[in-house]
């Protein structure tokens, strides 16, 4: 009879199993400072290569940005601390912009927190959409340069004028009347602001014919960023 043979137990040990999970974006952090440094170094070896005038023009340009931003911020934290808003922070953009502009030769007048800007009479020929007389243009550059500060703050609406007298079809087909001429008027200035540097978004374009100031010439009305149009 054979002998009874034992089953041999094995002992089972626990398996533990540890697993690392790797962020695969973790050294992106990097790429983007090194694009930074890049981006910065190019900026410099740009700024130093320019002629110093340039230079004293773009530092200049820099230092009004950040007058501005600077100024808004705090204006709106005293505002906020306060307890009062927009009213007061939309009229003190708007003295600021009636200081700006009081050495030119221009009218303003105030209609609460809108300003209108009145520039020289028939400062356009007779069916010409842009100023020609140098002495206009030359007022009209100052004043798109004293607004340009604050364009973020205001939106401004370009207002064309005409005289009394139609429009003659000798000036083109385009132009049917009065509100042609005056629309586009409006509209070249604009796009001459546009090209000057300001946001678009904050502009409009309008024209009146001869049913405002019986005058060529061009007017701009001011308001807060914002405020609807009354």
């Amino acid at each position: 009879m054979q002998p009874e043979t034992k089953k041999i137990r094995h002992v089972r040990l626990p398996v533990t199993r540890s697993v690392e999970i790797q962020d695969e974006g973790a050294h992106l952090w990097a790429v983007s400072y090194a694009d930074f440094l890049m981006v910065l170094m190019c900026f410099f070896i740009l700024f130093f290569s320019t002629d110093e005038g340039k230079r004293d023009s773009v530092l200049k340009r820099i230092g009004q940005i950040t007058q501005v931003l600077g100024a808004g911020e705090t204006q709106t934290g005293t505002l906020a601390k306060a307890g009062s808003a927009a009213p007061q922070s939309a009229t003190s953009v708007q003295n600021a912009v009636k200081s700006a502009l009081a050495d030119l030769p221009v009218v303003l007048s105030a209609n609460g927190e809108t300003l209108t800007l009145l520039l020289g009479e028939n400062m356009y020929e007779k069916g010409e959409v842009f100023p020609t007389h140098q002495s206009d243009l030359k007022v009209l550059n100052e004043t798109l340069t004293k607004l340009k500060p604050y364009q973020g703050s205001i939106e401004i609406t370009f207002v064309g004028h005409t005289d009394l007298t139609p429009v003659s079809k000798s000036h083109g087909q385009y132009l049917n009347d009065n509100f042609d001429l005056s629309s586009l008027r409006a509209t070249r200035v604009l796009q001459y602001a546009v090209h000057s540097g300001f946001m678009p978004e904050h502009l409009t374009a309008q024209g009146s014919a001869g049913n405002v100031r019986q005058s060529r010439t061009l007017s701009l009305v001011i308001r807060p960023w914002g405020k609807p149009h009354e």
